[in-house]
């Protein structure tokens, strides 16, 4: 069995030594995914940005000198990263079987509740 997530051979994974570990091809991604994949680009754009402007403290114009902010943009950019780590763990968090099980019998809870306080039907004969 090949690694490919696209075999269609694959029938289920019984254990993770057969779990395909495959590339994604990104037109197949969901919104979800695309979005986080922009904004980790994004963040990491910012942090060469940030390394670039910090080879270069200052950029001598006429009649002056420009200070860069490479240092601000590296922290501003690790902090980004780590907030979207820390999100897409959530996320992931969110979506496991326990979570969502519990998250489903919530509402079935609600649901019964919402109903023992409606009035019973009339049956009439």
């Amino acid at each position: 069995m090949s690694g490919s997530v696209n075999n269609p051979g694959l029938n289920g994974v019984a254990n993770l030594s057969n779990i395909p570990f495959g590339n994604i091809e990104y037109s197949k991604l969901n919104s979800i995914s695309k979005q986080w994949i922009w904004n980790m680009s994004l963040a990491f754009a910012k942090e060469i940005e940030g390394n670039i402007r910090s080879k270069f403290s200052t950029v001598p114009i006429p009649n002056g000198d420009v200070t860069l902010n490479g240092p601000q943009l590296i922290q501003d950019a690790k902090a980004e990263m780590e907030q979207l780590r820390a999100n897409l763990k959530e996320l992931l968090e969110e979506t496991t079987y326990q979570k969502l099980m519990e998250k489903e019998a919530q509402m079935t809870e609600n649901l019964q509740n919402t109903w023992k306080g409606a009035p019973l039907g009339i049956y009439i004969g």
